[in-house]
């Protein structure tokens, strides 16, 4: 049974012993398309180009994505260089660092020819200079900070577009007579789409963009470094993103038709009415680090605390012990 049927007879069974009612539900077989998630950057390489074919909804094990494998994979620019991808493992394939990097004003395009010869290619993908942020501030708001960035979106033909990807790092002080400090990463911003394109606003300045949103907890409780990774993308990348952001906050119940298709910007050269999914992105990108102490956000508890003989957390007595930890602090630390 698939999971949607499984669903309907959850929420129509009232115990055990209660009868049981079935409801023909009709599903759609959706077939397999083609997916692919690859980006090319102005960071220094290797890039990597992801391929693999879409679940068959309808057809048991419906999350299963089996890789592509033994494609040709390159990217060409508009001064024709090309640039060769090498499958390193199963459906996923790298440039040579050494012979390719992106730069800023180039137009780039993502070539996939198949084991079976089809042949698909992505829309032209020009990389525009990602302008500076102007201004970073938090706001506490019932346990959660928020935190906004100014910036502009510079007035070209083709319009500015902007994604932000945020991750943090955090500093640990174990519980121990040494008492030695930690610098651990933080994924955060796994549920979050922040996007912004020039089409949304009336003129080039852009205030007060929320870009993440977070719990504060003990992680806060010394100093925390939101990492705020900004990026140029295209008109194509800021549409894709935009409309998974529509589709991961719309909310949904267990009556719902499935989330709709997203469709990037890759084609089938031979026959453009097969959809394929995913994105092909490109990006300029700048870093900007801002730091957040415990005190400006009221003092959080702090992770360990009491007598060293009688701590339990690992954590605690032994901060490397924590996933992604070092003593090294980072050489961005203040």
């Amino acid at each position: 049974m698939n999971k949607f049927g499984l669903l309907i007879l959850l929420a129509i069974s009232f115990s055990i012993n209660s009868c049981v009612t079935e409801i023909d539900f009709p599903i759609e077989s959706i077939p397999e398309r083609m997916v692919v998630d690859g980006i090319v950057s102005t960071l220094p390489g290797p890039y990597f180009i992801k391929l693999s074919r879409s679940a068959t909804f309808g057809v048991g094990q419906d999350n299963v994505q089996p890789p592509l494998s033994e494609a040709q994979v390159k990217v060409k620019d508009d001064l024709n260089n090309e640039y060769t991808f090498v499958e390193v493992e199963a459906g996923t394939y790298i440039s040579d660092s050494a012979s390719f990097r992106a730069v800023v004003g180039r137009t780039y395009t993502l070539e996939v020819v198949t084991s079976n010869g089809r042949t698909y290619n992505s829309r032209p993908e020009k990389i525009n200079p990602v302008p500076a942020i102007d201004d970073i501030r938090f706001e506490l708001d019932r346990g959660t900070i928020r935190i906004f960035v100014d910036t502009k979106l510079p007035r070209r033909p083709e319009g500015s577009y902007l994604r932000w990807r945020t991750d943090g790092k955090y500093e640990w002080l174990e519980n121990t007579f040494a008492g030695k400090v930690c610098f651990i990463d933080d994924r955060i911003d796994f549920n979050t789409i922040a996007v912004a394109g020039s089409p949304d606003f009336a003129d080039e300045n852009l205030l007060g963009q929320e870009i993440v949103i977070r719990p504060v907890d003990k992680r806060f409780n010394r100093k925390y470094a939101f990492n705020i990774n900004q990026q140029s993308i295209s008109e194509n990348a800021w549409r894709f993103w935009r409309a998974a952001d529509l589709i991961t906050n719309q909310g949904s119940s267990i009556f719902d038709p499935p989330p709709a298709k997203i469709i990037g910007n890759m084609f089938n050269v031979d026959d453009p009415s097969e959809e394929v999914l995913g994105l092909f992105m490109t990006y300029d990108q700048s870093l900007t680090h801002f730091f957040v102490s415990g005190s400006e956000l009221g003092n959080p508890p702090a992770p360990c605390g009491g007598s060293p003989f009688g701590e339990t957390d690992p954590g605690c007595r032994n901060c490397l012990s924590i996933n992604n930890s070092t003593t090294t602090p980072p050489d961005y630390w203040e």
